[in-house]
């Protein structure tokens, strides 16, 4: 994020703080900024409930919360989150774009099994766009759903159940991951198994480390999301409200969804660290839009 929240607040000639949170204690984060002074404060998937006390006094102290990548809705007034793009649909819109891309290689038959972490709200709803899309545009495919844990994440268990699951179904020949970090060793151990010539590999919101493997066509192709757009999008935010304009949610809840499956792609991704920025021209409409272009 911190490139492009650079870029987008010094277009509007804005001062900008960057701090490091603790994944699951980003409490004493949110006072610094308070202590700092901030006007606004933005971040990104964090639930809400973790740092209630903090945005509680940012609203008294009248500093908004500008988040992304969270399921929470906004609302000013009573949680005092001014916006909340990539929110639940948007995940819900990934699942149902990285299925219809199955649908559509696989001709309408693929057998496929979901590789995936239910305790997370944002993960299910992923889950339901992937079955959405299957019941609507194929009959002739199958999904199923293979739930791990965190701690199995944690312990590198995920290859494993998942070799155990194909040893179990010799129909499945397509896997989805769920999201980036459950990626790592799975090809590896599928290749041990001598499954990975069976079943073709696809995820959700690739990180940089699969790049490679798009390249040499061990994946057949990963979705991205545009992690830079969105930090330009909580800038807009904060810039509307500094002005007196409310923040429209429609138009930045579903983010764009980017598929890369190309030796093409995937390098030109290696080029920005992995990152694929936005839509082609976003920043210039930003600053048109702001009247700093």
């Amino acid at each position: 994020f911190n490139p492009a929240f650079e870029a987008a607040t010094e277009a509007l000639g804005w001062n900008l703080e960057i701090i490091s949170v603790a994944s699951f204690e980003p409490g004493a984060a949110f006072l610094q900024a308070l202590d700092l002074g901030a006007d606004h404060i933005a971040i990104t998937g964090t639930p809400p409930a973790l740092v209630a006390d903090q945005i509680e006094a940012a609203k008294e102290a009248g500093v908004g919360i500008y988040m992304c990548y969270e399921t929470t809705d906004p609302d000013p007034e009573v949680n005092n989150i001014f916006m909340q793009c990539s929110d639940e649909a948007s995940v819900f819109n990934a699942g149902q774009v990285l299925s219809n891309k199955i649908i559509v290689e696989s001709g309408g038959t693929a057998n496929v099994l979901m590789v995936n972490i239910p305790d997370f709200p944002v993960l299910v709803s992923e889950r339901e766009g992937s079955q959405a899309a299957y019941d609507e545009n194929c009959p002739g495919c199958t999904f199923s759903e293979l739930a791990v844990t965190l701690d199995q994440l944690f312990a590198g268990d995920v290859p494993g159940a998942i070799v155990s699951a194909l040893q179990a179904d010799p129909d499945i020949d397509w896997i989805h991951i769920a999201f980036d970090a459950m990626s790592t060793g799975i090809l590896d151990t599928l290749e041990e198994a001598d499954l990975l010539d069976r079943v073709k590999v696809a995820g959700v919101d690739l990180d940089p480390s699969v790049l490679p493997d798009i390249i040499d066509g061990r994946y057949e192709f990963w979705t991205t999301n545009p992690i830079w757009y969105a930090s330009w999008l909580m800038v807009d935010g904060m810039a509307r409200t500094s002005v007196g304009q409310d923040v429209p949610q429609e138009d930045r809840a579903v983010l764009p969804t980017f598929i890369v499956e190309t030796p093409e792609q995937a390098q030109a991704l290696q080029e920005t660290a992995g990152e694929w920025p936005g839509p082609e021209g976003y920043e210039d409409q930003f600053k048109a839009l702001w009247g700093v272009g």
